[in-house]
């Protein structure tokens, strides 16, 4: 006697045929996934940025959380040190930044580096010169504009144009993902579908837009705080090297020369000819500084007897006030 063919059973119903075995198994997959979600409790997103008035990190809604990363993704790609939130003059925002910046380390680039060739005995002192130097030149190389006004001006057009037009780009793009008449997927409205590139193309070409959007906002934030800056002025950059060179000599002067027995500093040719290869070695290992062109660095050694430099001890300094009235001690 044959055996009764058994049929599949789902969520204790009988299903005959692979259409209802498959709506049966929908359902009770949905089922199970209905349960799960009412045990889950609900995903909550909050801002990474303290609110300042309310003293706490706002919740937010997912868009609005996906914005936000997306503006923080723009400000790493640029990878400007200007910190939105400073006020004051221009050169004391870049100051604070840098220090900012420089404290995050556990110790300067040079003396990491080099440490190893100074008298144990003046390592202190030789921290404190080589932090100072590391602040000083991003604060005062970076104080005039390099465009012209004129040249600004016309890029500031042109970022707000590009701006308009990507925004307007990605609300069209936005505003078609509530289209209601979409029933099927030739019907979805999406950019680049005749090139065959997928769903994911369209939901990640929107937030690059935003990106995008908050790194030309961005750039015009800099491009407008580049046309407060004052013009070069002849000479100026011979006067600000002056500082640089008499930290570099200060540092230059604690090297232990034990360990160079055949350098002969005694003669003024040779410690002139030291100093000077030193100073443009430190030079090329700032970022702000070695740029410059070396016979600009050399011409402003020879003349560094007219100035009377001092240390200041910038890296102490706290406000734009305190900042502005030592600068003033060295001239500037």
């Amino acid at each position: 006697m044959a055996k009764t063919k058994i049929n599949l059973v789902v969520g204790g119903i009988e299903t005959r045929t692979p259409s209802e075995f498959l709506k049966q198994r929908f359902k009770e997959e949905e089922k199970i996934k209905a349960e799960i979600r009412k045990k889950l409790k609900p995903v909550k997103y909050r801002s990474d940025k303290l609110d300042p008035v309310e003293n706490n990190y706002k919740e937010l809604t997912y868009e609005e959380k996906r914005s936000e990363e997306n503006e923080f993704i723009a400000y790493q790609r640029l990878k400007t040190d200007v910190h939105r939130d400073y006020k004051g003059t221009f050169t004391w925002l870049l100051f604070r930044a840098r220090k900012e910046l420089a404290f995050k380390k556990s110790e300067p680039y040079f003396f990491s580096r080099y440490g190893h060739i100074f008298s144990s005995k003046d390592l202190p002192t030789l921290l404190d010169l080589c932090w100072e130097m590391e602040v000083y030149g991003h604060c005062i190389f970076y104080d005039q504009k390099r465009y012209d006004s004129k040249t600004l001006r016309r890029m500031i057009h042109d970022l707000r144009h590009a701006k308009e037009h990507l925004s307007n780009v990605r609300k069209i793009m936005v505003g078609k993902d509530s289209d209601r008449k979409k029933h099927t997927p030739e019907q979805l409205p999406m950019f680049g579908k005749s090139q065959n590139v997928g769903l994911t193309f369209d939901s990640s070409l929107k937030n690059e837009l935003q990106i995008l959007d908050f790194e030309i906002a961005d750039l015009l934030r800099i491009a407008n705080d580049d046309l407060k800056l004052p013009a070069p002025t002849k000479d100026k950059e011979q006067i600000k090297l002056q500082y640089f060179i008499y930290l570099c000599e200060e540092i230059f002067k604690r090297i232990n020369w034990d360990l160079f027995p055949n350098c002969d500093l005694s003669n003024k040719t040779t410690y002139n000819r030291e100093c000077k290869n030193f100073i443009l070695d430190m030079a090329s290992l700032l970022d702000e500084i070695n740029k410059t062109n070396p016979s600009t660095i050399t011409n402003a050694y020879d003349r560094k007897a007219k100035y009377k430099m001092k240390y200041l001890g910038l890296m102490k300094c706290e406000s734009e006030k305190q900042f502005n009235n030592l600068l003033k001690k060295i001239g500037l």
